[in-house]
């Protein structure tokens, strides 16, 4: 018995991402908003990349959908 997934199995797409700001004193620094496009196959996997990337250290996600 064979299984095909062909057409199951979803392939990388484009995500929009908008990081805030994390909480800091300078509520300048904290209005701050970052938009950046990942490459990923689900919402799991992007959350995975934006934290592991030491340049967003300081940001949170605040949304994520796809880019059209």
């Amino acid at each position: 018995m064979t299984c095909n997934f062909t057409g199951k199995l979803r392939a990388n797409i484009n995500w929009e991402v908008t990081l805030s700001r994390k909480a800091c004193l300078n509520e300048n620094e904290s209005a701050r908003r970052r938009l950046e496009y990942v490459t990923a196959r689900d919402q799991a996997e992007v959350r995975k990349i934006i934290a592991d990337d030491p340049k967003f250290k300081a940001f949170r996600v605040s949304s994520i959908r796809e880019a059209r």
